[in-house]
């Protein structure tokens, strides 16, 4: 096995600001409920801030692709399963890159029991951990008496290019710590940037549409039957909606394509790139799909968004 000298660790409760929805937070009911509760106060409070921030994840972005592209992946439920997975691979003295909202270093009086608050302390005591470097929000609380000697920066004024080749990554979801929605998504995103180079970030918002739009469309004919901001495509039994965006571009709605046949619906998207400046996708409900992007992204630069997906170009 490899010897692992660089790790890098991001908790993604790291791209959300100031964690004004803790205040609500429950912790003596499951995460699920304590965010589905925090959903419901969020609609009237404007004080809780439950969005993703995106220069954040985008800097966090592409260091993974500048730094992480051979290293090896673990995702994780909560932080002090880091301690296992550094074990698993005989970590001996590594050196530790933490993106956390938190420094996890101690933060009650009693460490007797490896947990949340103070896997770091564990991890340096066993050797596990020889330099821990901690990247951090602005807003972050500090620990101003830590046992241990470690370095810290903020994100926004972290230089990336004397940061070291990572040889293992661990991607931390922190439930109680990580509004629900992106338990997935941001996990999915970080992965997706270490296993494909052309994968690209960038800030979009898809809209879904309804399906009640779309009834009787399958009946159009292809041409000169649709208004002009629609156009369909039929194959077989795969087709799509095109809807005209500003400045030459294209929104694909996915509505049905062949029980997902890339060969069919990479032949439209290949169309669209030929004749308009940028292609957007936009998802007919309950139609998404995110094998199928996965799927996507191997044969387009994709730009992701927390909400939605949007491609600029074939791969090249």
């Amino acid at each position: 096995m490899k010897e692992i000298k660089n790790i890098m660790s991001i908790d993604i409760d790291v791209f959300f600001n100031g964690h004004t929805y803790r205040d609500f937070m429950k912790e003596n009911v499951s995460a699920e409920t304590a965010w589905k509760i925090i959903d419901l106060i969020s609609k009237e409070k404007d004080s809780i801030d439950i969005e993703v921030d995106l220069n954040t994840l985008g800097k966090v972005i592409g260091i993974i692709k500048e730094k992480c592209g051979n290293a090896k992946l673990r995702i994780i439920n909560e932080h002090n399963e880091i301690v296992d997975v550094m074990k698993e691979f005989k970590c001996e003295y590594s050196t530790m890159y933490n993106f956390d909202a938190h420094h996890d270093i101690n933060y009650g009086e009693d460490n007797s029991e490896c947990n949340l608050e103070n896997w770091v302390l564990h991890s340096k005591n066993k050797g596990l951990i020889g330099e821990y470097n901690w990247i951090h929000r602005t807003l972050s609380d500090m620990c101003y008496s830590s046992p241990i000697k470690f370095n810290r920066n903020t994100i926004e004024d972290l230089d990336i290019s004397p940061l070291p080749s990572m040889d293992l990554v661990v991607i931390c979801i922190s439930h109680y710590f990580t509004p629900i929605n992106y338990w997935n998504i941001i996990p999915n995103l970080l992965s997706e940037a270490m296993r494909s180079p052309t994968a690209h970030f960038l800030e979009v918002t898809p809209k879904t549409i309804s399906l009640e739009r779309l009834k009787g469309l399958d009946d159009l004919l292809i041409d000169n039957t649709m208004p002009d901001i629609y156009r369909l495509f039929k194959n077989k039994d795969s087709w799509v909606i095109i809807e005209r965006c500003d400045n030459n571009g294209v929104a694909i709605s996915m509505v049905s394509f062949d029980n997902g046949n890339m060969f069919y619906y990479k032949e439209v998207v290949d169309l669209m790139i030929k004749e308009y400046n940028y292609v957007e996708f936009n998802w007919v409900e309950g139609i998404r799909n995110e094998k199928f992007i996965k799927r996507l992204a191997s044969n387009y630069n994709i730009l992701i968004s927390n909400k939605g997906y949007i491609k600029l170009k074939g791969v090249d």
